[in-house]
């Protein structure tokens, strides 16, 4: 334990209140609550931020995201510190010193509070005491913390080994007794909160310790390795990516590949960090990169290939069948071993190939009514008047025929359909207006031809246009129209 003179400012006085809205996380069973850890991290921060103008204030919810971590990011984090925590405690420490750069980025501050979590956790009281007695105490620290004032002291550079054995026999000096008082009923009320202003303020100060080493120590790199350096970037990538702060990724990218390390196996790691984070082209573009250096390796073109049959099934869920077929036209490129890719691949080709025939058929039907439309206007210019209705009538059938499945065809049927709808009623007005000059030679043909075109001519239109002079035909008319039309009704 080394004291620092240029930096060890005696703070006589300082008081630090602890914060009060704080989210709550799961509890773990031998060290401080939620309340009480992210608290002790919190002020370490503060502490430093005053004493030494390490200004972490501004990154504050980052060391808090970290102080929060979950137990699973910790482990992941520093996987050996449930069995040697001193000893991550350490490596942390050396790491972080030699990926320092000339500021504080969001990722380090996170890692910061990570740090800061494990370094507040092995300074807790009431590590010896039972479990259920363990776990009611950080219950109450919790709940009464926000009503302790902490006191700080000045900053000591920390040799972890023999730092945290000091710190811990302190932390522990008084568990009997504490133990003892929950036992007997007095719990909390008594030395438990006599000495929690203490215990808290301990804690602060190994956090903000660990820190102050870590900013103001020389770096030793022979502590770190080119593996934990490398995984700190992926994990900041990571992290970033995350975050989707992708400006700070691409920095971290490029550091990345400035290590000078930038091997295949690595390039697949990359790969996999953009790839799990929903950055797709950027990590097929690191996939390629590896198979350009080691052609056809499995874990990748597994990988390549599985990606873009997702890809096809999606584009299948939404209709997109050229988009499909392209995408499994890839994972098979990718992986020509890839059944399923080879399966859907044929599906999706013989589905266009239907699409296909289904829009030639609907264009058929849109030109052939066109065409039916055209011969009606002959047959009307030709005053043929049942046949012009009844070549409109093939055309709307023509136009009926055509689904929506195709936007612009069926805009079109649709269309061309009423247009029919309005010209057979045009049509019918013009029949009975031209009623007197159709009177005679031909007429009873084209009445009779109307009749069996058209059920709906008007019967009283039909009667003014065929008088007395036809009193004859019209019974005949009336008797092909059957009920629906009877002269003298």
């Amino acid at each position: 334990m080394i004291r620092n003179p240029s930096y060890g400012i005696w703070c006589r006085g300082m008081v630090l209140f602890v914060a009060t809205s704080i989210a709550l996380s799961p509890m773990t069973a031998s060290a401080w609550g939620p309340v009480a850890q992210r608290s002790i991290v919190a002020t370490a921060a503060h502490v430093l931020s005053r004493q030494h103008e390490i200004r972490l204030t501004r990154l504050q919810s980052y060391i808090r995201e970290g102080a929060e971590a979950t137990d699973a990011d910790i482990s992941r984090l520093y996987p050996n510190s449930d069995i040697n925590p001193v000893g991550a405690i350490e490596r942390e420490i050396y790491l972080l010193q030699t990926v320092r750069g000339n500021r504080v980025d969001p990722y380090y501050a996170y890692r910061l509070g990570t740090l800061g979590q494990l370094v507040a956790q092995i300074c807790s009281p009431m590590e010896s005491a039972g479990q259920r007695v363990r776990e009611e105490y950080f219950r109450d620290v919790d709940r009464y913390l926000r009503r302790v004032q902490m006191q700080t002291s000045d900053r000591l550079l920390v040799d972890p080994q023999a730092y945290f054995l000091r710190v811990r026999r302190d932390a522990t000096n008084q568990d009997d007794t504490i133990e003892v008082d929950y036992q007997s009923g007095l719990g909390f009320d008594g030395l438990a909160r006599a000495m929690l202003s203490e215990d808290a303020s301990r804690a602060v100060d190994a956090v903000a310790d660990v820190w102050y080493t870590i900013f103001v120590q020389d770096v030793e790199h022979i502590n770190v390795s080119q593996t934990d350096v490398r995984d700190f970037s992926l994990q900041a990538l990571e992290y970033y990516l995350a975050h989707n702060k992708l400006r700070e990724a691409d920095e971290m990218y490029t550091k990345v590949a400035s290590l000078g390390m930038m091997t295949p196996d690595l390039r697949k790691n990359i790969g996999d960090v953009y790839f799990d984070t929903g950055h797709f082209d950027n990590a097929i573009d690191q996939y390629r990169s590896v198979l350009e250096a080691e052609p056809g390796r499995r874990d990748v073109v597994v990988r390549i290939s599985g990606y873009f049959e997702v890809v096809g099934d999606r584009a299948m869920e939404k209709n997109r069948l050229e988009d499909a077929r392209d995408a499994f036209a890839s994972a098979l490129e990718a992986d020509a071993l890839n059944p399923d890719a080879q399966r859907k691949l044929q599906d999706v080709q013989s589905r266009i190939l239907s699409r296909d025939e289904r829009l030639m058929a609907a264009r058929v039907a849109i030109l052939a009514a066109g065409d039916l439309r055209t011969e009606a206007e002959n047959a009307r210019l030709n005053r043929d008047y049942a046949r012009a209705i009844n070549l409109l009538r093939e055309a709307g059938s023509r136009y009926s025929s055509v689904s929506g499945e195709f936007p612009a065809e069926s805009k079109a049927a649709t269309l061309g359909a009423r247009n029919v709808e309005i010209r057979v009623s045009e049509l019918k007005g013009e029949l009975i207006q031209n009623a007197q000059d159709l009177s005679g030679s031909g007429f009873a043909h084209t009445a009779k031809y109307l009749v069996r075109a058209e059920k709906g001519v008007d019967e009283a239109a039909l009667r003014d246009m065929l008088e007395a002079e036809y009193s004859s035909f019209v019974r005949t008319l009336g008797d092909a129209m059957g009920e629906r039309y009877r002269p003298g009704q």
